[in-house]
């Protein structure tokens, strides 16, 4: 005899029963908190700040979610990251305090929607005398650094890199003395889609690159000029434009001009480390004009220039139809586009610049003299 089933008795294998609802809250708060995690990490490694970690111990998820849902409408996050620091040194909480403030400025992330509001906060407080110049100075300073971050476009600015980005720079040197049209045949295509051929540094009677020059490591040319700019490209494909007189490796000031000792272990590391570095004239340094005024007298070319703006963004500029002497040249590239440091790339009858978009040529500034054999090309590859 088969027992009968109770009439309130649910039957769970039958198709025809609702299912009961699962919460979907705890999936979503698992999404947030590995968002923010993930947008930790993205702040940091795009802010420099290799050597620091995002502190998982101390990550308090019940504070980040105070922050971004309980903030007081138009209030700025730096404003309440100031009000948080204040309010646990007056608490006598100072450790917690300082640790708390760097977790704070590494996930505000940018700061320049709120920087005017910040600025004018900032000004009205009693800071401690100890915190008065981080607050006031520095700060405001990392408000308006933030506005070079946008891509400076016109139409003399013919290519742009960001710090960040994935391009690849190198020079080609043509130790073979190879006519143009050979010398343009050992240009690989390369696996990213756009490219940038210009004239590097200058080419002297002998075919050869004029001042210092380098090919990953290997000296060709060991003859310094007096000109102050050199063009570094690192192991990794990024260039580096540097003041000579302030040539630094591993935190040491190296003098290579006036120490035989530095010169001859310059060479040593650029080898170990497969640098390759061409040398030209110096326009700008840390946001300085180097050219002398008396040089608005002198004659006017056509002219180009590679430079980096405070967020280490790269740009090269062509003057164009437009003469130009150096010192005029320094005057635009710092009053228009906040360049801080400049080094000229060498044109006249040796100026080539081609410029490829889709591994297809799409615009050729060139001016190139007849029979003109160029010793070296300056390739940036790009998306």
């Amino acid at each position: 005899m088969v027992p009968r089933t109770p009439k309130n008795r649910i039957n769970r294998t039958s198709r025809n029963q609702p299912k009961k609802k699962r919460s979907k809250f705890p999936f979503f708060l698992l999404l947030f908190l590995i968002g923010v995690i993930a947008y930790q990490n993205y702040n940091l490694s795009h802010a420099s700040l290799d050597a620091l970690k995002f502190d998982y111990a101390n990550f308090n998820l019940f504070e980040v979610l105070d922050r971004y849902t309980n903030r007081n409408q138009g209030e700025s996050d730096l404003i309440q990251a100031y009000e948080n620091f204040s309010e646990r040194l007056d608490a006598n909480k100072n450790q917690e305090a300082h640790k708390k403030l760097l977790f704070d400025l590494q996930s505000i992330g940018s700061f320049k929607q709120n920087a005017s509001l910040f600025k004018a906060y900032i000004t009205k407080q009693k800071i401690p005398y100890d915190y008065r110049y981080f607050f006031k100075e520095c700060l405001p300073r990392y408000l308006e650094e933030e506005t070079y971050s946008s891509p400076l476009r016109d139409k003399n600015i013919i290519a742009f890199f960001p710090a960040h980005s994935d391009y690849q720079a190198k020079i080609i040197f043509n130790t073979e003395e190879l006519p143009l049209y050979a010398f343009q045949n050992r240009l690989k295509k390369s696996d990213l889609r756009n490219r940038l051929v210009v004239t590097g540094t200058y080419t002297s009677p002998f075919n050869t690159p004029v001042g210092l020059t380098i090919n990953q490591g290997k000296v060709l040319n060991p003859a310094l000029q007096k000109w102050d700019g050199i063009l570094v490209i690192d192991y990794n494909g990024k260039a580096h434009i540097t003041d000579m007189n302030h040539l630094m490796y591993n935190f040491t000031l190296f003098d290579i001009r006036n120490s035989y000792k530095d010169y001859l272990t310059f060479f040593k590391i650029a080898q170990v480390n497969k640098l390759t570095i061409i040398q030209s004239h110096l326009i700008i340094s840390n946001g300085n004009i180097l050219i002398d005024k008396q040089n608005l007298k002198r004659e006017k070319f056509r002219r180009r220039v590679i430079f980096q703006t405070k967020d280490n963004a790269l740009y090269v500029y062509d003057s164009f139809k437009e003469r130009l002497t150096f010192y005029k040249l320094a005057q635009i590239l710092k009053n228009k586009y906040n360049a801080q440091i400049a080094l000229n790339l060498d044109m006249g009858t040796y100026n080539y610049a081609v410029l490829y978009e889709n591994n297809r040529e799409k615009k050729n500034y060139s001016e190139l003299g007849s029979r003109v054999i160029l010793s070296n090309f300056l390739v940036i590859d790009y998306q």
